[in-house]
This record gives structure tokens, sequence and C-alpha cells, in this order.
């Protein structure tokens, strides 16, 4: 039988009074005082009575362990007062979580968290991250994986699949693609005619003139009709992208608040050439999509 292969610093301090040796015959040499600060099994495992000799013993003790040296470095790092790991792949991060959890390494657990929320993760692939933070029970993660899902435009075909779905059950992916369809929902309601609580504020930013009456007391005004009428291939949009920068980059937008604008002779010198009036209106038309999104909510269930 080989010789186990001595880990890298700082674990392979002789003066360790502890070994975990790794299914692949790697030898990690510790101190318990270290590692019973940072997990509660192992601390209960270093208090189990040892065997009585009467002669001291060589070396400190082994203990075997069913993890591969590649898994078991990076939990031990984070703790130790030592350069943290360097994860590399979304891989990485589960592996971290899956023995974190059998050693219940709180700060393992958070460290693996605030990967996963990482732009390089949580921008490239939300669905997988959603996938390992609702396996993990990492709710505050696998919410801001689902908002980020909303970059992802008519989502739910199979060109979204990664292969963090296999983790979980189809119940926990239906939350996520419900979640998505509500959020489009609301987005496009937006756009809507009859979503009247907000235009106040819209015709503000359009220059005052007759064509701003009301249809009735309290109601829509005149000019705006027309807007909303052609808003429906945006509404489309949102409900396959439900986010504001959708709408700031909608050509159809454009074109609608335009309609308003050449249909009256008055209001038509005011906004020519006026980009200043243009975002103003893509603006707070995104901010009121955000606002309506922002209050759906993704139903989160830990298994």
């Amino acid at each position: 039988m080989a010789y186990p292969q001595v880990a890298n610093a700082p674990f392979d301090d002789h003066d360790a009074d502890v070994i975990f040796r790794t299914f692949d015959n790697v030898d990690f040499r510790v101190f318990k005082a270290v590692l019973s600060l940072a997990s509660p099994v192992f601390k209960a495992m270093f208090t189990l009575p040892q065997p009585v000799s009467a002669e001291p013993p060589a070396e400190a003790p082994v203990v075997p362990i069913s993890e591969m040296a590649e898994a078991f470095e990076p939990l031990l790092l984070i703790c130790y007062p030592a350069t943290p790991p360097v994860v590399e792949a979304l891989r990485d991060v589960r592996v971290l979580l899956e023995v974190a959890r059998k050693y219940d390494i709180a700060c393992a657990v958070q460290f693996a968290a605030n990967q996963l929320i990482s732009p390089r993760f949580l921008e490239t692939n939300p669905v997988g991250v959603y996938c390992i933070a609702a396996c993990y029970g990492l709710e505050s993660v696998a919410r801001a994986a689902a908002l980020q899902t909303l970059n992802i435009p008519s989502f739910g075909r199979p060109s979204a699949y990664v292969e963090e779905m296999e983790l979980v059950p189809m119940s926990t992916y239906h939350r996520l693609l419900d979640y998505h369809y509500r959020c489009g929902q609301a987005a496009a309601r937006v756009a809507d005619v009859e979503y009247k609580e907000w235009v106040w504020e819209l015709d503000g930013i359009f220059p005052s003139c007759h064509c701003a009456i009301y249809d009735e007391e309290g109601g829509t005004p005149i000019r705006l009709w027309g807007f909303f009428g052609k808003l429906g291939g945006v509404a489309d949009n949102l409900k396959g992208k439900p986010l504001g920068i959708t709408v700031i980059h909608s050509t159809g937008f454009r074109a609608a608040t335009k309609q308003i604008i050449v249909s009256c002779e008055e209001c038509m010198p005011e906004w020519s050439d006026n980009e200043r009036r243009w975002q103003a209106v893509s603006q707070a038309f995104a901010r009121r999509i955000e606002e309506e999104v922002t209050k759906i909510q993704l139903e989160f269930m830990a298994y």
C-alpha cells in the first residue's frame, strides 16, 4: 500500500494533534482546537474516549474520512486563519456546501452562499444558483437568483437547462417558472390602459397643453389613451423579460411615445429632438415596472 501523501501547508504541521486521512490517501495535519471552534461535529468527535495505552503515541491519531482531498481542503482553509480557497466552478460550491453541511460548519456555508451571489455565478447561471440554493436551504440566495432569471427572455424553454436542475424536484423548478410568469404578468399590466394609478406621473413629463385634458374626473388624460393602445408589443416583451430595462431598450415604446407628440402641433416643437424627455418617459415607465415586479414573491420551500 502506498504511503499517504502529506497535504500542502498549513496542513503539514508535525505539531498538529490529529490527522485526517482522505479517501484518496492524503493526510491533513490539523489542530483540534481550531476545528472544534468551527464545527460542533468535530468538537464532539474529539471528545470521544480514546484507547488507553501505556506508551505515548508516536504521532497524532489518524481519522479516516470519506471525502476526497480536493473537497476537504477548501473546507479546512475556511476554518483556518489562512488564505480562503479559490472556487473556480459552480460545482465546487455545491461540493463545499455538501461537506459543510455534513460537518455543520456555518462559516463554510456562509462562504459558499457569498460565492453563489457573486456576479460570476449569479449573472451567468442564475438557474444553477437557484437550484443549489433551494437544495441547501439558502432562501435569500434563491430569491436573488430567481430575480436574476428575469433577464432570461421567455424563461422555461429547453435552452434554459443546466445540470444543477438534477439536484431539485420538479416542484422546486416549477415554483421558479411560476415566479417568472407572475413577474411577467405584473410588468405587462403597467402597459395596460386600465392601469391608471400612475399615469399622473407620466402625464407630467409631457408638455402642458390642451391635449392633456382628462376623459373624466380623476381619469386618464385623453392623449394617453392612444399611447397605451400602442403598447401591446411592449407588454408582450415584458411578459418574456419583466424588467425596466426592457422598456428602455424598446423601439416600440419610443414609437408609441412619439405618436402622442406628433398628433399635437402645440407639443411637437417643445418635444422635438429633446432626448432628455424621451429618457424621462422611459425611465418613469421602467421605475413603475420595477416597483410592480418587486411586489411579486418567490414561493420558497426548503426540502
